[in-house]
């Protein structure tokens, strides 16, 4: 008796000496970690990845998690991915059967790096980080990044404690995340299987109601959703539940419970379920104005139940609301938008694929001309032009269910934007001057618009008075390709860094907003692609776009290409043009 509490007296000597020695590495590691940081933020990229692979070396840490998500935020998604794919396997070589992460609390209640450390078994640590890299990937990556994170949190084996399942949060996480998934890869039917055998082990009502909601049984989650025990204090997501339910039924007392809400409680998924409603109810509109202010609070981080929307459903949904307003060509780059956030996405294929029909349709029987609205100068006001030369700027609408072919202005060419916005320099002359607006729609349809303007040309900058008062914005595109797959064209060293530098100086001596420069590093085509059309979205007239790219550049038959991460040396179609 006297040898066994000798031996455990010296097992858990043993533990306590290693427990105290990992509290005096992990700090020390995430030091690093915030070097490494400090390092990428100042441009310092070859630095910066020293130090982060030294501190994953050292011990695995948080810090890095706090470097991996500054990299999301900086469009770099698949270097993110690599040094997490780096530190799980740290981890899981790691000899250690307990290792040192922070408590878990939920990143809504307080800040997940600033918790007290504790000794935790490792594949419960693992666990505890996938579900990090998952948090991650589900705020900044495309759908492929997303999957994987959640099929790699099925990997850990979790034992269930002693106990109620529901009491012990790995596990009971880990066992919804496969239905989660499930749900995600639109397997319904997996979904439901698995909430079955689950049946014994959690308290699933719930969730069941949350699937049958996914699955668009609308009727049989308020069914469901009914015989819950009713309580005095209801949790965020308890709260929503009657708005939801009423507005996939297509019940208007839908709105009354939707302003019953608190402001906290309407995060991006409210705003889009209630911009559905309206778009089901065919008032595009306000299904517009509520699907923007869903994007709008997925921008800002709005999002309190538990990921925010899909950007491949965001624009699938802004394609049928522009379908439903008959801005035909808007709709269609929202589709194109969604296609290429998720280029399997079915529901979006084929919408596009009516749009066009629709729109064909449109044109072929459309016999009315295009209307054309001056908003530069403002007609309403009466028009007088100061200008510094001998041109000035005019810019309006021209609209037409078929689309704008073109817009002329005495005869000159203007810009003209899907959205039918037009604007362009005309040649004018001291004293009244004529203008005369020409657009054609995509059934050669023309409308024409007289409008006078009185001239006096001067020295000074050019002045329009009594005109809408136009204040542009200026965006940045950054695009940096540093990491080649391709081993016939060499990785370089420079462009994430020079990337990042310039970023600094547009911001602090050029006045560029931060929310305005965006960022793209180590991009595929796929990525340049859909970037450059979804910033063609939201350009106004009056905003400037300057595009900054440092990678690799090739020629073919004296035309130039842009080499993005996934060229192909010897392949011209994977060149970006």
């Amino acid at each position: 008796m006297k040898f066994i509490k000798i031996i455990i007296f010296i097992g858990l000597t043993c533990c306590i000496f290693k427990a105290q020695a990992q509290k005096e590495i992990y700090p020390e590691a995430e030091a690093i970690a915030v070097r490494a940081k400090q390092a990428l933020n100042a441009g310092n990229v070859s630095t910066a990845n020293s130090l982060i692979k030294l501190s994953i070396d050292l011990y695995p840490n948080y810090g890095v998690i706090d470097y991996i998500t500054e990299m999301a935020e900086l469009s770099d998604v698949s270097g993110a991915n690599r040094i997490m794919e780096a530190l799980k396997e740290k981890i899981k070589s790691m000899p250690d059967k307990m290792i040192l992460i922070p408590d878990y609390i939920d990143p809504f209640e307080g800040d997940i790096y600033d918790q007290p450390l504790n000794l935790t078994e490792k594949n419960r640590a693992l666990f505890n980080y996938l579900e990090l890299f998952y948090d991650i990937n589900v705020n900044h990556a495309n759908r492929a990044y997303i999957l994987s994170s959640m099929k790699a949190m099925q990997e850990p084996v979790i034992q269930k404690k002693t106990g109620a399942a529901d009491d012990d949060r790995e596990y009971s996480t880990q066992l919804l995340f496969k239905v989660k998934t499930a749900k995600f890869e639109k397997n319904f039917e997996m979904a439901h299987h698995i909430l079955d055998s689950l049946a014994s082990t959690l308290n699933i009502k719930d969730h069941r109601i949350s699937l049958l909601y996914d699955q668009g049984e609308y009727q049989k989650a308020f069914d469901l959703w009914q015989t819950l025990p009713k309580k005095e204090e209801l949790k965020k997501h308890e709260r929503a539940w009657p708005f939801k339910m009423s507005a996939g039924l297509g019940d208007k007392k839908a709105l009354e419970y939707f302003d019953n809400l608190k402001a906290f409680d309407k995060d991006d998924l409210l705003f889009f379920i209630l911009a559905q409603f309206y778009f089901k109810q065919k008032d595009y509109n306000d299904a517009l104005q509520n699907l923007e202010a869903a994007e709008a609070r997925r921008i800002g981080g709005v999002y309190f139940t538990g990921a925010p929307i899909s950007l491949w459903d965001l624009h699938k949904a802004y394609g049928d609301i522009y379908t439903g307003l008959k801005q035909y060509s808007k709709a269609r780059d929202h589709y194109n938008l969604s296609l290429l956030y998720y280029p399997g996405f079915k529901d979006a294929a084929e919408a596009l694929e009516n749009m066009e029909q629709i729109a064909g349709i449109e044109t072929n029987t459309d016999r009315s001309a295009p209307i054309i609205v001056l908003t530069e100068p403002a007609p309403s006001r009466g028009i007088k032009v100061i200008a510094a030369g001998a041109s000035f700027m005019v810019r309006g609408i021209a609209t037409d269910p078929s689309g704008i072919k073109e817009v002329l202005v005495n005869g000159s060419k203007m810009f003209v934007q899907p959205s039918g916005e037009f604007w362009g320099d005309i040649t004018v002359v001291t004293g009244l001057n004529k203008l005369i607006i020409q657009a054609t729609d995509m059934a050669s349809n023309k409308g024409e618009k007289a409008f006078e303007v009185q001239v006096s040309i001067s020295a000074a900058p050019s002045e329009i008075i009594a005109a809408t008062d136009y204040k542009g914005q200026n965006y940045c595109l950054l695009i940096a390709a540093q990491n080649y797959k391709d081993i016939e064209i060499t990785s370089l060293d420079k462009p994430i860094g020079d990337a990042i530098k310039l970023k600094k100086v547009l911001r602090e001596s050029y006045g560029f907003l931060p929310e305005n420069i965006l960022s793209l590093f180590n991009p595929t085509t796929t990525d340049i692609k859909r970037q450059l059309l979804e910033i063609s979205t939201k350009l106004k007239p009056e905003d400037n776009l300057l595009i900054f790219y440092a990678g690799h550049g090739i020629t073919k038959d004296a035309k130039g290409y842009w080499l993005m991460t996934d060229a192909i040396y010897r392949d011209p179609s994977t060149w970006f043009p």
